[in-house]
């Protein structure tokens, strides 16, 4: 609104429900309303006000606040005192009052000076403070998700730790039964679940030692077995299973000795030029090896590597060989 003077009747309440009820447009309205909103605002326009005078902040910056704006739009001038003076003690209720620019009069007498709230000035801080909302609300939500994250993780954290304690005291107790192997496997479990912890990974290899050394007692009695039933290849597998926890001179020759003996087991086969001796299973009809001559003149055996244990075909570097042209 614009004027130079204006003259009215103080109604004052801090309740601004309240004082509504009560004004008109010969008025002028004190209220103490921090951060006016939008209710409030749309309720003093309907009551044609033309004054209005804040003792407290009318838009305080805490979050973005469009009811002085929607008050000023209206055509209320609104007048911001900010607590320049106590106007609750100072002025009477119904009294007359004086309003020029900012400042508030009683008989030539000032009472309060003010600011006076401008659309502009309103409109480039509402816009402010929706800007500063939008970042702390991104704020916010990187926050969230940050918490979110690390409860997780300390969820998860606790989880393997339990477990970790759980294939710990499974150790612990197979350990007090003498059974090495059982302890090898719950320590490697709890390894595999925490990883870094580098003392858990020294008991498990020293465990793991006594377990092969436990296993290679039960791989050589198998293999024995084998051997008296002359499945030789079975046997030197496990010969060779037993070296892992007993690498003695003794069980290599034993592997050595089932190999060679295996080849009773074999059947020779030539096809074509027959200068390739190619050795079949007679029990299963794999072809594990063969023997042949290379074209240098040397003595050579081509191996198949599926037969071979641990070996992992995808990895290996081929060469590809034009057969059908030779």
């Amino acid at each position: 609104m614009s004027f130079v003077e204006f003259t009215g009747t103080a109604k004052l309440d801090k309740r601004t429900k309240r004082l509504v009820r009560r004004l008109g447009p010969d008025d002028i309205a004190i209220i103490d309303h921090r951060d006016l909103d939008r209710v409030s605002a749309e309720e003093l326009l309907a009551t044609n006000v033309r004054v209005v005078v804040n003792v407290s902040p009318s838009m305080s910056g805490r979050f973005p606040n469009a009811g002085p704006l929607e008050l000023v739009r209206g055509g209320v001038r609104l007048i911001d005192v900010n607590g320049d003076s106590d106007l609750f003690e100072e002025v009477r209720d119904g009294e007359s009052l004086v309003v020029r620019g900012s400042s508030l009069f009683r008989n030539g007498s000032r009472l309060a000076a003010g600011r006076t709230l401008t659309e502009t000035d309103l409109e480039t801080e509402l816009a402010e403070q929706r800007q500063l909302a939008a970042q702390e609300g991104v704020q916010r939500q990187e926050w969230a998700a940050d918490e979110l994250k690390r409860r997780y993780q300390d969820r998860v954290h606790a989880a393997r730790d339990r477990q970790v304690e759980v294939y710990t005291t499974a150790a612990k107790h197979a350990l007090d039964k003498g059974d090495h192997v059982g302890a090898s496997n719950a320590l490697r479990i709890a390894v595999s679940l925490a990883p870094d912890d580098a003392e858990l990974a020294l008991r498990l290899n020293e465990v793991a030692g006594r377990a092969k050394h436990e296993l290679a007692a039960s791989y050589v009695e198998q293999a024995e077995y084998e051997e008296r039933d002359e499945k030789w290849l079975a046997a030197a597998q496990s010969y060779t299973r037993a070296l892992a926890g007993r690498p003695e001179p003794k069980i290599y020759d034993k592997v050595a000795h089932c190999l060679l003996s295996g080849e009773g087991n074999l059947k020779e086969y030539l096809f074509n030029t027959h200068k390739v001796l190619h050795q079949f299973c007679q029990t299963c009809g794999t072809e594990p090896f063969a023997r042949g001559t290379a074209p240098d003149g040397k003595k050579m055996v081509a191996l198949n590597v599926r037969c071979l244990d641990d070996v992992d075909i995808a990895s290996l570097k081929t060469t590809p060989f034009d057969g059908r042209s030779r």
